[in-house]
This record gives C-alpha cells, sequence and structure tokens, in this order.
C-alpha cells in the first residue's frame, strides 16, 4: 500500500501463481482476489499486462547464449480505481472488467503477432520436454 500510495509501481499476477490452459486467466478462468481492493484502497489504477512466452524458460536449452525464445508482452489502458463502482459489487465488477481487458490483450498478442496454441502458455513439464 504504501508502494502504491507513494505513485510507484507495483506487479502484482493476479492468478496467483503459475497457470496455463484452462485454469489461466487468458482463457477466462478466475483470477485471485485482491489487486481491485489495493486499486480502490491506495486510489491508483490498475495497468492490465500479459506476458506470453516466458514460459518457454522452463527449458535449460533455451538459456544457451544462441537461443533466444520470443516472449511478447502486452499492456493496455489504466483503468482507474473507481471503475465499475456503479455495479453492485465493486470488487466483482472490477475483477470481470480486469479479467476482460487481459483476454483482450491476449487476443491482440496472438493477432498482430500471428501466435499459435504453441505460443501460449503451457505447463513447465511439457516446455521442459521440448526440444
Amino acid at each position: 500500500m504504501k508502494q502504491l500510495k507513494e505513485g510507484r509501481v507495483v506487479g502484482i499476477f493476479p492468478e496467483g501463481g503459475i497457470r496455463d490452459g484452462a485454469a489461466s486467466i487468458i482463457n477466462g478462468a478466475e483470477m485471485k482476489q485482491g489487486v481491485g481492493l489495493l486499486s480502490a484502497l491506495a486510489k491508483a489504477p490498475i495497468v492490465p499486462c500479459v506476458i506470453l512466452g516466458s514460459d518457454r524458460l522452463y527449458n535449460l536449452r533455451n538459456w544457451l547464449p544462441w537461443r533466444r525464445p520470443e516472449v511478447w508482452i502486452g499492456y493496455g489502458k489504466p483503468i482507474p480505481p473507481t471503475k465499475g463502482v456503479a455495479d453492485g459489487d465493486k470488487k466483482e465488477s472490477m475483477q470481470k472488467l480486469l479479467s476482460s481487458e487481459i483476454v483482450k490483450l491476449k487476443e491482440r498478442l496472438c493477432e498482430d503477432f500471428g501466435l499459435t496454441e504453441a505460443d501460449l502458455p503451457h505447463s513447465p513439464k511439457e516446455r521442459m520436454k521440448e526440444p
């Protein structure tokens, strides 16, 4: 809270851990609560962000100097802490709005860069087996 109130950037992963496939927010799964509450209490906007491709770094071969796995990062417009407050449940409406924005960002990255299912998050076990 102190960092947010001082105007600093605080990165939060609303999935609450590493998720892939159907368990990922980018595929419509629910996010952990808390991001909207922090935003409201600190009166700080939320900037939705999506990172795709970082799961390829589970494969140790991708850390070799001549291998450079691609990582795509997309971010949206800041969402004010009061956005969606007109709805009955402030937390629920902020979560739905943020989830929707995250899915849109994923779709935009896929469209802009021609990403396929292979570029979307996979489990560490799957990525470690890749050549």
